[in-house]
């Protein structure tokens, strides 16, 4: 399941005017990232090629910080999606440059 999909699925998931998924909602969706990080490092476990060793990696740091990966389900209220606002602090130096 692609990001995005997560994203809107769990937003979705989140009752109008709620800061934050409730709890049951949230646990709906963990077991399903923690299963398609733990199919990653299966996958990858046996292959030794730089591509795997690449791979294998990326998923134990899904599952090791998960949390912080799936920020915006738990603190919807943060907007972490963009890098607007530090394009628009560096804008003028880039310009004057």
């Amino acid at each position: 399941m692609e990001a995005s999909s997560w994203q809107v699925r769990l937003r979705q998931a989140r009752p109008p005017g709620q800061p934050a998924l409730e709890p049951p909602s949230w646990k709906t969706c963990s077991p399903s990232y923690r299963a398609l990080t733990g199919a990653g490092l299966t996958a990858n476990l046996f292959p030794r090629t730089a591509a795997a060793k690449d791979a294998r990696r990326l998923a134990r740091r899904f599952r090791t910080f998960e949390d912080l990966i799936l920020r915006f389900a738990t603190r919807p209220d943060l907007d972490i999606f963009t890098n607007n606002q530090a394009e628009r602090t560096i804008r003028p130096v880039k310009i004057q440059q």
